[in-house]
């Protein structure tokens, strides 16, 4: 059985007043406790299904990279990703160490694309594949 994709946690969704006014506080704010929280779940997801994934050679090489970059980058703990993860997940960073920004600049520098964050947060795993597949032919 495959697990399910990531989503953002109730108290993400509806953050109190005092949530609101503790983003950006080490140890007290939301969202640290949620990047934890999708770190602990993908590190103990199980096998991923092969067959859920494209089985488009291209795809598959696009996705691999990709996948070296959130591990790399935005420090996944493995590349235990689904094809329905949103991206807005995949490269938050609470951090403040501008994890999200490295990413996005490796992608767009491997593949000869112009992406933002904010077109990025709008995507799953796979549609982020697809948009680099129909707008990197520069790469192949």
């Amino acid at each position: 059985m495959n697990p399910i994709p990531f989503a953002w946690p109730e108290y993400c969704k509806n953050p109190s007043d005092f949530a609101k006014a503790m983003v950006g506080m080490p140890f007290i704010c939301i969202y640290k406790r949620a990047y934890r929280q999708f770190r602990k779940e993908q590190k103990e997801r199980g096998d991923i299904d092969p067959a859920i994934w494209a089985s488009d050679e291209l795809e598959c090489w696009i996705r691999g990279i990709v996948d070296d970059i959130l591990v790399n980058e935005m420090e996944w703990v493995n590349t235990r990703f689904l094809p329905d993860d949103p991206c807005d997940i995949l490269f938050f960073d609470p951090t403040m160490d501008l994890l999200a920004a490295g990413a996005l600049m490796a992608i767009q520098s491997r593949f000869r694309i112009d992406i933002s964050i904010t077109d990025l947060s709008r995507l799953t795993y796979i549609q982020l594949v697809e948009f680099i597949r129909k707008r990197s032919n520069q790469c192949f």
